[in-house]
């Protein structure tokens, strides 16, 4: 039994570090080993990608969400990284527009705006941001290209297949003389699945008011 407590004690040492950084690399290096180790085990080959005619707008908003991405990853400034990181999210509420998806373009749209004007209003009470070094960012991005390579092939193998539209066709049939609304996926959201949207809104709610709380609290020193 000593063995086992002081085995745990050690296990929680090294895996309860306290620094966000470490628990985020542990969750998706997790989650790459697993989709990978999957995908070798159970892969029948990755399926041809479709190259359909490619429009101006096409190249403007790749590059526009290159050239967010691109700022997130080289500065040192916490409020020019989540800036980065909402032009990256404008480039994708562009996708949805142009491709018939307005309501969720536009909730994109509120949500990057929002969680700039929060995170600069926050980054003003952090530390100064020091520079990774050359090793971290090198793991950093080997996890990170290696989950977007390993997501693409796993959506590439869903989308080659055929589509299962049972779901969608109850959506279409029962959103308006069940739900009496025309917009299938408002109807969703506040019907057909009104207590996990609820369930969303009060875990954002918390989270306001706990980062309202951290923005007031002020640090000893300016207390004593």
């Amino acid at each position: 039994m000593a063995g086992v407590a002081s085995g745990s004690k050690a296990l929680t040492r090294a895996i309860q570090t306290g620094v966000l950084y470490h628990y985020m690399l542990a969750t998706f290096g997790t989650a790459l080993a697993v989709l990978a180790v999957t995908l070798w085990l159970r892969s029948t080959g990755i399926p041809a990608m479709p190259f359909p005619q490619v429009e101006l707008w096409d190249w403007l908003v790749f590059l526009l969400v290159l050239l967010g991405a691109g700022l997130t990853l080289i500065t040192n400034s916490r409020i020019a990284a989540i800036a980065g990181l909402g032009v990256v999210g404008i480039g994708i509420a562009m996708i949805f527009i142009f491709y018939s998806a307005p309501d969720v373009a536009i909730t994109q749209l509120l949500v990057e705006t929002l969680v700039v004007v929060l995170f600069a209003a926050a980054a003003l009470k952090l530390p100064h941001l020091t520079p990774e070094p050359l090793r971290k960012r090198w793991v950093d991005a080997v996890v990170a290209i290696g989950l977007g390579v390993v997501t693409t092939v796993i959506l590439l193998k869903v989308t080659a297949g055929p589509i299962d539209r049972e779901l969608t066709t109850f959506f279409e049939t029962a959103s308006w003389p069940e739900a009496f609304g025309q917009n299938i996926v408002n109807v969703i959201l506040v019907d057909f699945r009104a207590l996990d949207t609820f369930g969303e809104i009060a875990v954002v709610l918390i989270a306001a008011i706990s980062i309202f709380a951290l923005l007031k609290a002020k640090p000893e020193e300016d207390k004593q």
